[in-house]
């Protein structure tokens, strides 16, 4: 074999392998995923949302007239895994007491009540983002994302992705249990 056919072998496999130490130097690098950008509505008023419920007969989500208690907003979908797994949570959540609205992102909405009627219903007001403006209003990056909500209607605390049970024990209650304390 001659070096130059020698060399058209191997340059190939020298370039998979360098290209695999790359990756793998790239991949080792990189976190668990909880880091995920800063929202630019953190510390600023929540837009003004009013969409239509998600139910014919169901309550808007109108959220100046969330303004006065602190509350949970949740974005989610029924389409999505992540917010099947978060479910719990909301559910928790509002069972506690802690008033939750929902965000119906770009669903079917037969789909989306029947989601609810199976797993049980969290919400005390759902809007229907069937094109997905409120979610660019909002700045999510997808879905499920959950903002807590001041007695102003100041955007306190950005949530993206499924919330677990440690999140909810260790930094929603808690977060919320500060919001809630009277002013003095």
């Amino acid at each position: 074999m001659t070096f130059r056919r020698i060399y058209l072998y191997a340059l190939p496999a020298v370039a998979v392998v360098a290209l695999a130490a790359v990756f793998a130097g790239r991949l080792a690098t990189l976190d668990d995923g909880t880091d995920v950008p800063p929202s630019a509505r953190l510390d600023q008023p929540m837009p003004l949302i009013q969409l239509d419920s998600l139910y014919p007969d169901g309550p808007a989500l109108d959220t100046e007239k969330l303004r006065g208690a602190p509350y949970v907003l949740n974005v989610w979908a029924e389409w999505c895994g992540p917010c099947k797994i978060e479910h719990p949570q909301l559910l928790a959540m509002s069972q506690q007491g802690i008033p939750v609205y929902g965000v119906n992102y770009k669903d079917r909405p037969e789909l989306a009540r029947a989601f609810l009627a199976e797993r049980g219903d969290p919400f005390r007001a759902i809007g229907a983002d069937q094109d997905g403006r409120t979610g660019i209003e909002l700045g999510i990056f997808g879905v499920p994302e959950t903002f807590l909500v001041d007695r102003e209607g100041f955007i306190r605390h950005r949530h993206a992705g499924p919330l677990s049970e440690d999140d909810l024990e260790r930094v929603f209650l808690p977060f919320l249990a500060h919001l809630q304390e009277p002013e003095s």
